[in-house]
């Protein structure tokens, strides 16, 4: 009796497993999911969103979607995960909330990132070299569930994106527009390399800018700003400065035409089609030192040059006739 009692019931076992291993194969067979798994959960990229961008690094948001090939539910413990660019690790970082995976079912996760510039270095340059725009980013992930027969999980996930490039800014030269007693109209125009595969729009362009001891000059360029792909822009600051609000060192520095020290810093929110980086905030800027040149005196310099020339060319040619 005690035999046929385990007999059946070890029957039963057996039917049960096969029933939902049936079960779980016509689900994964009828499953139009290109990254689905058989049995464990699998997961995927639903959207990245870059945050903003500045001279040392990209703050973005990355949105997963776990899918649970489990009829039932299960609680994870955080989650560690590792992202590589091009076989790089660029990130290393565990997200300590504790969440609820569904049973044939997807779960959303969000988790911030971070990607120095420092990480980024030997990846943007290797790829530079052989001009290349697009390459694979990897996630790897493990956390560990309160299933009594599985305890950790491990997830992989790539896909092939665009290789995003931090823009780069110079400046060289100080125009000197306008200059008198009371006040200087001043242009600074400042180099913008995009070295991406795209072209970037900026909108609402604001500037902070010191020039040696003086206080910082804030202003803003109205309209968008254009970043042309694989190009340099030229952004140019307008500014003014009254005699009364520079400093001592400064004025001089002007007229001479010398060496100016500065610290410039550009924010703008970037307008693009693509959702990663539609209305990202972007914080860039350099220090050093500038030229400043007078621009209305050297074309005043260049006009009496040429009409010096002009009258020249023609007293030769009179002389030419007279013979």
């Amino acid at each position: 009796m005690i035999k046929k009692t385990s007999l059946l019931l070890l029957t039963l076992i057996v039917l049960a497993i096969c029933v939902f291993m049936g079960r779980q194969y016509l689900h994964y067979v009828n499953d139009p999911d290109p990254n689905k798994k058989f049995i464990k959960p699998g997961v995927h990229l639903s959207l990245v969103q870059v945050t903003s961008i500045t001279d040392d690094k990209i703050e973005a948001t990355l949105k997963l979607i776990i899918k649970n090939e489990l009829p039932f539910s299960f609680n994870a413990d955080s989650l560690n995960y590792l992202i590589f660019m091009d076989s790089v690790p660029v990130i290393k970082n565990r997200y300590e909330k504790s969440f609820v995976i569904k049973g044939y079912d997807t779960t959303l996760i969000s988790l911030p990132i971070t990607i120095l510039k420092s990480d980024l270095i030997s990846t943007l340059k290797q790829n530079e070299r052989q001009d290349v725009d697009s390459i694979e980013y990897r996630l790897q992930a493990s956390f560990f569930s309160n299933i009594i027969f599985r305890k950790k999980y491990d997830l992989e996930f790539s896909k092939v994106l665009p290789l995003l490039h931090l823009l780069e800014t110079k400046t060289e030269k100080l125009e000197i527009d306008s200059l008198n007693f009371k006040r200087a109209a001043l242009t600074l125009p400042v180099l913008v390399t995009n070295r991406n595969n795209f072209t970037l729009k900026a909108k609402d362009v604001k500037y902070e800018l010191s020039l040696e001891d003086n206080k910082v000059i804030k202003g803003a360029i109205p309209g968008t700003v254009v970043f042309k792909k694989k190009d340099i822009s030229e952004l140019r600051i307008p500014l003014t400065l009254n005699y009364k609000e520079v400093s001592k060192t400064l004025w001089p520095l002007l007229v001479k035409g010398k060496q100016v020290n500065y610290k410039l810093r550009v924010m703008y929110r970037l307008d693009s089609p693509a959702a990663a980086l539609h209305n990202t905030q972007v914080i860039i800027g350099n220090q050093g030192t500038l030229q400043s040149l007078l621009k209305m005196a050297n074309k005043k310099k260049e006009e009496k040059k040429r009409e010096e020339k002009k009258a020249k060319e023609e007293k030769k040619e009179e002389k030419v006739k007279t013979k």
